[in-house]
């Protein structure tokens, strides 16, 4: 009888407290998801990308890379620039030390975009901005995942 007591204590804390846990998180809900390429919609490539974001024509995808609600954007600017990122609802907001560009000293440069979905297409509508630039205001784009 004790042996059946002392066996329900040790087996039957952990599964009650495993229970509790599964229970909690049910109520967790996980982030968008924003990971993979996303491609520049050519009507928002502009001079503003090349001068101020160091961004060259032909250079228009854009890499997400996302662990939960963490990300790195990956823009091929010249070097290639790596943003930290978050991902907040159905929005990305990141930051990253961007070098020195023709018009604008070393700078601080944010991206903010938010996920929106259109006859089945999934979109990043954002501004990318440089801190301390006044010739570069925040630049609007729209970016849309590219299928893989």
């Amino acid at each position: 009888m004790k042996s059946l007591v002392l066996y329900l204590v040790l087996v039957g804390s952990p599964l009650l407290g495993l229970l509790g846990i599964l229970r909690a998180g049910e109520r967790i809900v996980p982030p968008r998801h924003m990971g993979g390429e996303w491609e520049l919609e050519p009507s928002v490539v502009h001079e503003g990308l090349a001068t101020c974001f160091e961004q060259g024509s032909g250079d228009e995808s854009w890499s997400v890379s996302q662990s939960g609600t963490r990300a790195e954007i990956l823009l091929p600017s010249r070097p290639r620039l790596r943003m930290s990122g978050e991902i907040r609802g159905d929005s990305l907001v990141g930051t990253a030390i961007d070098g020195r560009t023709s018009i604008c000293p070393l700078g601080l440069m944010r991206i903010r975009a938010e996920l929106r979905e259109s006859e089945g297409a999934e979109f990043l509508h954002g501004t990318l901005s440089r801190d301390d630039c006044a010739p570069c205001s925040p630049m609007p784009f729209v970016a849309r995942r590219i299928a893989p």
